[in-house]
């Protein structure tokens, strides 16, 4: 029965090389379940965790193994008869056992890696230790130390190569068939396995509406943070970070005593809690609303007749409290759950798929959920969209709320509601955000992200005619649209039980990302202003009004810790938007790094790392006049800072220490930008 089997499978090329791959993908499996017992204590244990890691596991494999056998798939199927021969097909077992060899000899030198960095191994590996003269040493005496996952590797590769499946039977009966039927058939053969391949390596069927899995995804499949190690693999984490290097860049400042005097991400415990604690907290991130789209926040536009596209969002603006300036410190709509949730700016790529991606971070979703309250986060796009699930958990999420949820309730329309391209419609999604808040036990986090303003830049069929096209940009009727889906959320929220005791924090993601139509909008300056404001009903937490200084993304999180009165310390990037004791500042790093501050925007050139522009955004909109060494006052603090958050950035992200848990210094930090 075994002969026979094994006989067929020697016949089928489609058969033998998903034999094979199979053979490969219970190995990797054996690799993983090896990492897990020897990080043990660093994981959860239960049953739920067990089946998250095998699932999400078995996803990561798929994609590791396809990218690991491409030059073996090609060898095995490209439709030529040079294949056929026997010397080939010992190519091929060559080319097999020595690539998958090389999969999971990572993943075995991973699992004693990993104890010293919590994280899978990145493609950084081949920068950190390019120059390590004891390298070889190093080695050495982990392999002595870990002698049986030395004996556990051979086994394994002796199993690729006595195991492996050659197409002996195959080779004659094809080399038989005639040239058009060969050809034919090798050709369907290799477009079929072209498709399961690049489905294999993003995880899902291609399609516009997923993007492919990214090394944060796995926090998909993580019943907490740490989990995400177990369901990744070491191979994939390499490979999926190739050419994602963080900057070389010198150290600006030679000692940590020297930087901590100028800046530190560790903010300190507070005295007594706050006018926040307790409360619930809602935070909106608007798509691409770019301040430009607001009337009341532009009354220097058209001579004060410019009103807008966000009526809505102004009637609430008019009734919060906001900075006089307020940025983004995100390039694109990935980087903002990072920045607002994680006090995370991107730093010349988004944080969620860069090499710090599996970092141990602290969420404020963590935070909160540690004093009780529950915590959601709602995006009405399919579920693996824009790696945002992931991101939640990672960052502290107890539940997360997609166009999956959205059609499992019945109180709603289901994919009736879905517009076409991307998710549910803003008006239907932003309703069953209200009414799901309304079942949850207070005091609750909860952030939604909306969607509708999003390129194709389409409106429900129904408000065609009340949001038609209209001169200038393609995206006005959308933007409207959104904004009366905002309207109509707050309508209905003002009739909830939990209304006035919650703080609302509206921002935008990122600003409109074309060309704009107000010059001002289309400088560095003006694609980095988005309306930040905070939105409280009661009038007792966050009086309305407006105040000199400024305020971004990442400042949201350490604020809204302030104004609760936090009792222990946290790990944030960014600053207390309410500490008066210090000169607000912004940074930003999408192109250049650049940080705006009092008025100015300052830039560095990243190839040789001098300073290359200072403006003064407020007397020159247009940014035209650089006053680099120009014997401005500005130029030496402020690119003093800039250059001290980049470099702790670096710093810390690289080593892992960005939570206060594992920040570890010694020095108390004395930051004149909290």
């Amino acid at each position: 029965m075994i002969k026979r089997i094994f006989s067929a499978l020697r016949a089928s090329l489609l058969l033998r090389c998903l034999a094979d791959l199979a053979l490969i993908a219970v190995l990797m499996m054996l690799t993983r379940a090896v990492f897990f017992c020897e990080n043990a204590p660093l994981f959860t244990h239960s049953p739920r965790a067990y089946w998250l890691m095998f699932i999400g596991g078995l996803k990561y494999d798929v994609a590791a193994i396809m990218y690991g056998n491409a030059l073996w798939l090609l060898m095995v199927l490209f439709p030529l008869r040079l294949k056929e021969r026997r010397s080939w097909w010992k190519a091929q077992r060559v080319v097999f056992t020595l690539c998958n060899s090389l999969l999971l000899l990572a993943n075995l030198c991973d699992t004693v890696f990993f104890a010293y960095r919590q994280s899978r191994t990145t493609a950084s590996i081949f920068r950190e230790f390019g120059g390590e003269s004891n390298l070889a040493g190093i080695i050495g005496t982990e392999i002595v130390s870990h002698w049986y996952l030395v004996l556990l590797f051979v086994a394994m590769t002796y199993c690729l190569w006595r195991f492996y499946i050659p197409p002996v039977t195959a080779g004659s009966r094809r080399l038989a068939a005639s040239a058009r039927r060969y050809y034919a058939t090798g050709v369907l053969e290799l477009g079929i396995v072209v498709f399961c391949f690049i489905s294999g390596v993003r995880g899902s069927f291609p399609s516009r509406f997923q993007r492919p899995m990214s090394v944060n995804f796995a926090q998909r499949y993580a019943v907490a943070p740490a989990d995400a190690a177990v369901v990744l693999n070491t191979p994939f984490t390499i490979i999926r970070t190739l050419g994602h290097y963080a900057p070389i860049m010198p150290p600006f400042y030679s000692s940590d005593e020297e930087l901590l005097a100028v800046y530190s991400p560790l903010h300190p415990a507070a005295d007594a809690p706050g006018p926040l604690a307790g409360k619930n907290v809602v935070v909106i991130l608007l798509e691409s609303f770019s301040r430009e789209f607001s009337g009341l926040l532009n009354p220097q536009i058209d001579g004060g007749e410019y009103k807008g596209y966000t009526p809505c969002l102004d009637s609430i603006i008019a009734r919060s409290f906001r900075f006089e300036s307020t940025f983004s410190n995100a390039g694109f709509s990935i980087d903002a759950m990072p920045a607002v949730f994680a006090s995370t700016p991107r730093m010349d790529g988004s944080f969620v798929v860069s090499l710090y991606g599996q970092n141990k971070i602290e969420g404020l979703p963590a935070i909160l959920g540690e004093k009780g309250y529950e915590t959601a986060f709602f995006h009405g796009a399919d579920n693996e969209s824009l790696g945002l699930q992931g991101f939640a958990r990672h960052c502290g999420f107890q539940r997360y709320y997609g166009l999956n949820e959205y059609c499992a309730d019945p109180t709603t329309g289901g994919m009736n509601d879905f517009d076409g391209s991307w998710g549910i419609w803003d008006e239907e999604f932003l309703q069953y955000f209200c009414r799901t808040l309304s079942t949850f036990s207070q005091p609750f986090l909860a952030g939604v992200f909306t969607l509708s303003s999003h390129h194709p830049f389409v409106v429900p069929e129904r408000y065609k005619d009340r949001f038609p096209k209209e001169p200038g940009l393609e995206v006005y009727p959308t933007i409207r649209y959104a904004d009366m889906a905002l309207g109509r959320f707050f309508d209905e929220a003002a009739k909830q039980p939990w209304f006035r005791n919650t703080l609302f924090v509206l921002s935008a993601d990122h600003a409109f990302l074309h060309p704009t139509e107000h010059a001002e909008y289309n400088t560095p300056v003006g694609q980095a202003r988005i309306p930040v404001i905070l939105y409280d009903p009661s009038g007792e937490i966050v009086p309305p009004g407006v105040k000199p200084g400024m305020m971004s993304q990442i400042d949201v999180m350490p604020t809204l810790l302030a104004l609760m009165g936090h009792d222990k310390p946290f790990f944030a990037f960014g600053r207390n938007a309410f500490d008066s004791e210090a000169e607000p500042w912004a940074i930003r790093w999408t192109n250049v790094p650049e940080l705006m501050m009092d008025n100015h925007v300052i830039q560095l050139d990243t190839d040789s790392w001098k300073t290359r522009a200072l403006f003064d955004y407020s007397s020159d909109p247009l940014l035209q006049t650089n006053l680099l060494d120009s014997g401005n006052p500005r130029q030496a603090p402020m690119d003093s800072l800039l250059r001290a958050i980049i470099q702790t950035y670096q710093t810390l992200e690289g080593q892992n220490r960005v939570s206060a848990s594992t920040y570890n210094t010694s020095t108390t930090p004395q930051n004149p930008s909290h």
